[in-house]
């Protein structure tokens, strides 16, 4: 839910401001907190609140405190870093101070050590956390603006997988040894179809096709024009730019 929450409330600052948005998402989430409360303790009756009032330590009541600082933060950067940097930073935040809670043993947890599975786990997400960051600075000096919505290749595996069944249906694409390859001889025998459209001089060149050997390995020499082959031209190209 808060994967969701933090894109809608930032897209209503957008539109009013950000402190109203959170504003608003808290009492629209206080009437159902609300019922069940009073559904859950009998309309308050089932809890001894004197005792409360005595065990309880102050800090304990100020939870509410922090949620809506976070619910704020949340709505103002969003819609500016990207929900997937945004929540990710998030997560990550919440788990390096779950983990020194868990160390410590603090506000009355069990104390639980700070394993090497853990650290790693952390460690990666983090690294993660760094290189979409770095992304984004790198769009930010080419002046490119930032997309409105940030997707992950994962959520459309299914659509990756129809769209590349697609292209073998109509005749371009073949599959080999459990991977699937462009058919350029296919594309190009097409009216109105030419694959070497960025490197155009290149095409044909026996030389560069020649020096593609990892392709031998495959002992199919219809391979010779396929993707991996364009791969492999267009970075001997760079090569004797760069010489």
């Amino acid at each position: 839910c808060t994967g969701v929450q933090g894109p809608m409330n930032g897209r209503l600052a957008i539109s009013t401001a950000g402190s109203f948005s959170a504003f608003l998402s808290f009492a629209l989430g206080f009437w159902p907190l609300l019922i069940y409360f009073l559904a859950d303790t009998k309309g308050g009756k089932t809890v001894d609140w004197p005792e409360a009032a005595r065990n309880a330590p102050g800090y304990a009541w100020l939870g509410g405190v922090f949620g809506g600082i976070f619910v704020l933060i949340l709505t103002l950067v969003i819609h500016r870093r990207g929900a997937s940097i945004t929540n990710g930073i998030i997560v990550v935040t919440q788990l390096i101070i779950s983990v020194v809670i868990d160390q410590a043993g603090a506000f009355d947890t069990t104390q639980r050590d700070c394993t090497g599975l853990r650290g790693g786990g952390l460690a990666c997400m983090i690294v993660g956390i760094a290189l979409g960051k770095g992304f984004f600075e790198d769009m930010d000096s080419l002046n490119v603006q930032h997309p409105h919505v940030l997707t992950c290749v994962s959520e459309f595996v299914d659509e990756i997988v129809q769209f590349v069944q697609h292209i073998i249906d109509n005749g371009y694409a073949y599959k080999v040894d459990g991977s699937v390859y462009f058919d350029v001889g296919a594309f190009d025998s097409k009216n109105d179809h030419f694959y070497a459209k960025l490197e155009p001089n290149l095409k044909g060149n026996s030389r560069l096709l020649a020096d593609s050997k990892e392709l031998t390995k495959y002992k199919v020499k219809k391979l010779a024009k396929e993707y991996d082959v364009q791969k492999k031209l267009h970075e001997k190209y760079l090569e004797s730019l760069n010489a």
